[in-house]
């Protein structure tokens, strides 16, 4: 498992920084040093969760590790969705250059064709990357505001009328550890999210 994972990690930071930027740059640097901390990160977050990681030293690792875990996931999504695309659109650009070029130099169409394969290659990287942010992006913020409250109407035809309208509060999926710490502290705030829908049973 950690070769693959190595292994994607490499994948992507071929496609997203070493095709898009130019050798040496500080976005080359910037882009390697984040595919080496990322995945590190990641790394020790998961096992932490499995070992005796004192929670105080996993909840430092744990937001940027899944963070970074979500975003890797989805950046790998884009990119080989990008991969469908890509030549696609190599080929749309390839027939309108030559539909519009005038070649004065040799050399012209070998550079212009590693021009219009580094701006696919940086379209499909930026695409990627916002739609990965902006997914975890939004995904955080929920994550942050707490758990929400979902009214579900179930109707039961033989059901007594001494129970009409009688409200059951289920709490799931809250994800309780050392990346949502603080709602281990208050048992009240859990009882906050339910309490608008003031049920007259809780379970979990």
């Amino acid at each position: 498992m950690p070769a693959v994972f190595g292994a994607l990690h490499w994948y992507l930071y071929r496609r997203l920084i070493r095709q898009t930027t130019s050798h040496g740059t500080r976005a080359r640097r910037a882009g390697a040093a984040l595919f080496v901390v990322g995945p590190l990160l990641a790394g020790t977050a998961v096992v932490g969760g499995f070992t005796s990681m004192p929670m105080a030293v996993e909840r430092v690792v744990a937001w940027p590790g899944y963070v970074w875990l979500a975003v890797f996931l989805y950046l790998l999504l884009g990119v080989l969705a990008g991969e469908v695309v890509r030549p696609l659109l190599n080929l749309w650009l390839t027939h309108r250059h030559r539909a519009s070029a005038v070649v004065v130099d040799p050399a012209t169409p070998a550079a212009d064709l590693l021009s219009r394969r580094l701006f696919v290659s940086r379209a499909i990287a930026v695409v990627a990357a916002t739609a990965a942010v902006g997914v975890v992006g939004h995904g955080t913020r929920g994550v942050l505001n707490g758990p929400s409250v979902k009214r579900i109407v179930v109707p039961l035809a033989k059901l007594s009328r001494a129970l009409h309208s009688f409200r059951i509060a289920v709490v799931s999926d809250i994800h309780l550890g050392p990346l949502l710490g603080r709602l281990l502290r208050p048992a009240g705030h859990r009882h906050d999210q339910r309490h608008p829908a003031r049920p007259d049973r809780r379970g979990g």
